[in-house]
């Protein structure tokens, strides 16, 4: 029979229910695969152990997952899959032929979505469920984790300035997050952007590049030192070599001389430290 304790491929990934974003690749194919494509084993997958590892996922992430499998599946298997759980029958034929929504109008219109509040799904909290996240804020941060890996993988295939355009209303619809979390969706406990597990070194590496192509070298340091220091401030010195890498040389010039005085107040602080101890 089956151990579960054996499922170690499956579930070394996942920590408290979340996947482990920080070990997927650059491009976001596969949340649970550690190992590049090419060296992946075409071995059969144990289903049971499957079935356990989707038990650890997140409700959210199960939405990111079921979004990923309508991609995979052929499409006269998609009512198999779907069957008892949505009314196929009901639904449109001919999606293949129909041109996808460009990745500008698909996140503007989560944007709207968004502000009218049509994921805000609360309910009663109390000292049993305080943890727990409503449907409609999983659905939220699912829609929100795929719009961000499609930001990614079309910004080199986009114009610059439409792929800088939609990281930036992302990067604003978390900026409601951390200031006013109820306009967008519910949270139990607290609120933010945090709780989207957002990959951000995949992110800014990406939205940097597009940056770095239509920005003034004062508007790139600017608008790199703000993102990093809102979003994943624990990890600025990560990402300012990555943006400077991804710069122009006034860029970068830029980017050094902005980043000189918080630079420069931390030392000054640390040398404060020092002599207090000292003293």
């Amino acid at each position: 029979m089956w151990d579960p304790a054996s499922a170690g491929l499956l579930t070394d990934n996942i920590k408290g229910g979340r996947i482990d974003w920080s070990r997927r690749p650059f491009r976001l194919h596969d949340p649970m695969d550690k190992y590049p494509r090419r060296r992946r084993s075409r071995r059969a997958i144990d289903r049971d152990a499957l079935r356990f590892g989707i038990t650890k996922l997140r409700r959210s992430d199960i939405y990111a997952l079921l979004d990923r499998a309508i991609g995979v599946v052929p499409g006269n298997k998609l009512a198999d899959l779907f069957a008892g759980y949505v009314d196929v029958r009901a639904l449109p034929t001919g999606g293949r032929t129909r041109r996808r929504t460009g990745l500008v109008a698909a996140v503007r219109a989560f944007e709207a979505a968004s502000l009218r509040r049509d994921h805000y799904d609360p309910f009663d909290v109390n000292s049993k469920n305080f943890t727990e996240t409503s449907d409609g804020t999983s659905a939220w941060i699912a829609e929100c984790g795929r719009l961000f890996e499609r930001c990614i993988e079309e910004s080199s295939q986009q114009a610059p300035a439409e792929a800088c355009q939609s990281f930036e209303i992302m990067f604003g619809l978390l900026r409601f997050l951390n200031s006013d979390p109820d306009r967008i969706v519910f949270f139990a406990d607290e609120g933010g952007a945090w709780q989207v597990d957002v990959p951000w070194p995949d992110v800014l590496k990406a939205w940097f590049h597009c940056l770095a192509a239509t920005a003034t070298p004062g508007d790139y340091a600017r608008k790199v030192v703000d993102v990093i220091d809102e979003f994943d401030r624990h990890n600025r010195a990560r990402h300012l070599a990555t943006a400077r890498r991804a710069a122009t040389q006034p860029q970068r010039a830029a980017l050094r001389a902005l980043d000189q005085p918080s630079a420069s107040a931390g030392a000054r602080r640390r040398r404060t430290a020092r002599d207090r101890s000292r003293g």
